[in-house]
């Protein structure tokens, strides 16, 4: 037991100096990891990128013969030909002597062969000039990517803070609104009780209503009896009056109106003026008689009185009579107030002769 943690801490830890193969996983030097590397690649078998890499390095060396060694010396004579021929044959007098014993054909096959190594050089230049210009036009897009993503951080800014600054006018509506809706639930509130008191009112002013119909009702009925009893009135007037034309005029003398008369007949025409239709109707009916005679009128005093009630309201009719002279009034008002009692009294005044 004690042996296996052992081994199994002595693998854990890493030596110093010591680098792990990415192959086989075992630990070796700095100087000895390259070289086994290699052999231990070359003893595991290729993936598929690298079977293809391998495969186009071996069609591309099948393809291109291996120079001969004619060429190869050849190259290595004309390795500095350029600067040969700049410097006038000063500065490599070796090789310059060496170009001018050579021989006719293999002057060719050199001239050839810098051909070739130009027309070499002028592709590999002409690929070159292709990639700089393949990687000028990717620095550029890269630099407008840089522009964009520069402009696209400077909205993105200017985003946030006009996000923020409409955060706050949400938050500032949001609490308007909230006040907005306090203030018309309280409306709604108020409404609800002008609308009660709305109904209240209304089921006053139909029992008022009905407290003027019923007002305006006794007022007819009380009209009717005034006019009937002013028609018995005239009714039993009529024989007194057959008796006074029978007596004679002459011995009657004329009786000016009396200032009780004036008043009432002015108060009567200034309140038919004010309120034209509820006005204040008063009926004079004067009996007057002789001096000296004895009127037909009993000597008693009597009292009528009728009351006739309809709901709160109460009329109550009186009349007097003497023996005297009989004056009746008949006070009709007007049937507008509420919940009050309308006294209506039709008084009967004695005058003393004069």
């Amino acid at each position: 037991m004690w042996s296996s943690s052992f081994t199994s801490l002595a693998e854990n830890v890493q030596l110093p100096g010591i680098v792990v193969c990415p192959h086989c996983n075992q630990g070796y030097g700095r100087a000895s990891l390259s070289i086994h590397v290699r052999r231990c690649r070359t003893l595991l078998s290729h993936t598929a990128q690298e079977a293809a890499e391998h495969k186009r390095l071996s069609k591309s060396m099948q393809n291109k013969p291996p120079p001969s060694l004619v060429d190869l010396c050849l190259r290595h004579i004309t390795k500095h030909f350029d600067s040969i021929c700049m410097d006038k044959i000063m500065a490599f007098p070796k090789e310059a002597n060496v170009i001018a014993t050579l021989p006719q054909h293999l002057l060719r096959r050199m001239v050839v062969g810098l051909v070739k190594d130009r027309k070499r050089g002028e592709l590999e230049n002409r690929a070159c000039r292709v990639r700089m210009k393949k990687l000028e036009r990717e620095l550029k897009e890269a630099r407008r990517d840089l522009v964009q993503l520069d402009s696209a951080r400077i909205r993105a800014a200017r985003s946030h803070a006009k996000m923020v600054e409409q955060k706050q006018i949400s938050k500032q509506l949001q609490r308007e609104l909230d006040c907005a809706k306090a203030a018309l639930a309280l409306a709604e509130r108020e409404k609800q009780k002008l609308q009660a008191k709305r109904k209240c009112d209304k089921t006053t002013r139909l029992g008022y209503e009905a407290q003027i119909n019923s007002l305006r009702a006794a007022k007819n009925g009380f009209k009717k009896a005034s006019i009937e009893a002013h028609r018995r009135e005239v009714e039993a007037a009529r024989p007194f009056k057959l008796t006074k034309n029978a007596l004679g005029s002459s011995n009657v003398p004329f009786q000016r109106p009396t200032r009780h008369q004036k008043v009432s007949a002015r108060v009567q025409k200034t309140e038919a003026s004010v309120h034209p239709t509820p006005s204040l109707k008063l009926i004079d009916h004067a009996q007057p008689h002789g001096a000296g005679r004895k009127s037909p009128i009993p000597t008693t005093r009597k009292k009528i009185t009728k009351v006739c009630r309809n709901n709160t309201t109460t009329i109550v009719i009186s009349t007097f009579c003497n023996k005297s002279r009989l004056t009746r009034w008949i006070v009709i008002l007007p049937m507008y107030l509420k919940d009050l009692k309308i006294v209506i009294r039709c008084l009967s005044h004695q005058h003393s002769n004069a």
